[in-house]
């Protein structure tokens, strides 16, 4: 059953969740300089530059097959997709899968980089410049603001996949303490509590925490490279994009109605993490052309559970 939205807060919906993968960048009593973490987890594709900013991406599969993007979600990288869907879809598609501005290997716009329409804009034109036109854009989590946000600023996209999307605002009035919670020391202090918190058990508590009730992939952990988020101007970007979401949500949720490309929505009904009901559902119900998939029984993560059902979401909107 979807969660009854007036029991969601801002921490419940997203903080709580996506935060936890953050412990998995632990192991250590005290965190190392941000060029130590780097040295041990060196960036795993290339970079191309837009908006005068390094963008780290990964290729796959053949180029002049049908594009898709993909964009991970909060707490994350492009290694989320990189593990099982990038090499599930490559087979069939051109596969470009983005760190998002500011995690991961990407830089950050100076000013309201946090903004999904921002991160969309600078994403699109980093497809652009490796040549990607009329791409599906596929989206997790925190990305699936990025497809939607990416879908109004070009209608000429094959579509945008939403699995288990942030999409919709939620609302719960904590937003006088963003200043605090986003600050440099604030950031610092998070990065070490999440390392000194992972250092209990590798993780492994707070991957299950994020894919339950299906358990974690094995070999997920070793390929994510999580420690990249200890960095604390990236673990600060992270805590921006989470905070900062809810208001930006309830603007772009305005504009769904002009929505043009075709959507295809997909949600576990057993996400703890993003409310199917809040977000899914409430989209599917205003965006023109949605499709709505509701997996019994799947958490925060189908990519991951169900990625056959992704896979052929995408293919119908590439037309393969």
């Amino acid at each position: 059953m979807a969660h009854d939205p007036s029991t969601l807060t801002r921490r419940a919906v997203l903080l709580g969740g996506t935060a936890a993968l953050g412990a998995l960048a632990g192991g250590c009593a005290v965190i190392p300089s941000p060029s130590r973490i780097e040295a041990r987890n060196p960036p795993a594709g290339q970079f191309v530059e837009a908006a005068g900013l390094r963008i780290h991406y990964v290729e796959m599969g053949p180029p002049e097959a049908p594009p898709v993007v993909l964009v991970h979600g909060a707490t994350g990288n492009l290694n989320d997709m990189t593990f099982d869907l990038a090499p599930r879809l490559a087979g069939r598609h051109r596969v470009i899968a983005f760190d998002r501005p500011g995690l991961g290997w990407s830089e950050r716009p100076a000013k309201e980089g946090w903004r999904p329409a921002v991160q969309a804009a600078v994403l699109r034109e980093a497809a652009g410049r490796l040549g990607v036109e009329a791409p599906v854009v596929l989206g997790h989590s925190w990305g699936g603001a990025v497809a939607t946000a990416w879908a109004l600023q070009d209608p000429g996209i094959r579509g945008a996949v939403v699995v288990s999307g942030a999409t919709m605002p939620w609302s719960d009035g904590d937003d006088w303490l963003t200043w605090l919670k986003t600050s440099a020391p604030a950031a610092w202090l998070g990065a070490t509590i999440f390392g000194l918190w992972a250092e209990r058990d590798g993780g492994a508590s707070a991957a299950a925490r994020i894919f339950r009730p299906q358990p974690v992939p094995e070999g997920y952990l070793a390929h994510l490279q999580p420690e990249l988020l200890l960095r604390p101007e990236t673990f600060r970007h992270n805590t921006e994009d989470i905070e900062r979401l809810d208001g930006e949500l309830a603007e772009l949720s305005r504009l769904y109605p002009d929505l043009q490309p075709p959507l295809e929505i997909v949600h576990g009904l057993a996400d703890p993490i993003v409310s199917a009901q809040v977000h899914s559902e409430a989209l599917a119900q205003i965006a023109p052309r949605a499709r709505l998939a509701l997996l019994p029984g799947v958490g925060h993560m189908p990519h991951h559970d169900d990625p056959q059902i992704v896979v052929r979401r995408v293919e119908i909107l590439s037309g393969i």
